[in-house]
């Protein structure tokens, strides 16, 4: 599954002004996971969706793809407009077999697809010692994403679809204001966690 998905990954910059751009996370409670997304146009908040689903597949790093993968999917068609860009939490290329989440994402929804991770499974590099200069992350002679500082973070950025490994890291930055995410991500983030909280507590009482 994750070979015939990489295959289908565009590693070149295909995508026009970018007027909605979007952010996508999931988070975890009992056997479900939760996928939330937000959506701003000219840096303000326009739309956002949730979607709620069973986690039918092992819940390791390595195949986040298939376990968080649908859900996001399901969160980004509920959104009225699709987005120009979308930003994924989790690795895009930076993976085993170049099959990331961001690479799943973008390819079942034809978007431009980054992946933002706070670690990576695949890849040498050096760590950054300057903020916002990344520092190439390379596998099997080529180069697979980026590693940056971002306050005293790292992080690991990679294309998912759509978009140049060139081209990622520089997009990223252009989104980071006060958080270590890009800013539609780091609100999805927290739009996850709260929504999660209130699936968890309907559950609950169901």
């Amino acid at each position: 599954m994750e070979e015939t998905l990489a295959q289908k990954v565009l590693l070149k910059d295909n995508f026009g002004e970018l007027k909605r751009v979007a952010g996508i996370a999931s988070a975890y409670f009992d056997d479900k996971v939760v996928s939330g997304t937000i959506a701003e146009e000219h840096e303000q908040v326009v739309e956002q969706a949730y979607s709620v689903r069973d986690v039918v597949f092992p819940n390791l790093h390595s195949f986040k793809a298939f376990t968080e993968g649908p859900s996001m999917v399901d969160a980004i068609n509920k959104l009225n407009a699709k987005p120009d860009l979308l930003f994924v939490k989790g690795n895009g290329i930076m993976h085993p077999v170049s099959a990331g989440i961001a690479c799943y994402v973008g390819v079942l929804t034809d978007i431009p697809t980054i992946g933002i991770a706070e670690k990576t499974l695949v890849g040498e590099y050096k760590l950054p010692s300057h903020e916002r200069i990344g520092k190439p992350v390379i596998s099997k002679e080529k180069q697979i994403g980026w590693i940056v500082k971002v306050g005293k973070e790292n992080l690991f950025i990679s294309p998912g679809h759509k978009i140049s490994v060139e081209t990622c890291l520089e997009m990223a930055l252009s989104y980071v204001k006060t958080k270590k995410f890009p800013e539609p991500l780091a609100l999805a983030q927290e739009y996850t966690e709260k929504t999660k909280i209130l699936v968890e507590k309907r559950a609950q009482r169901a």
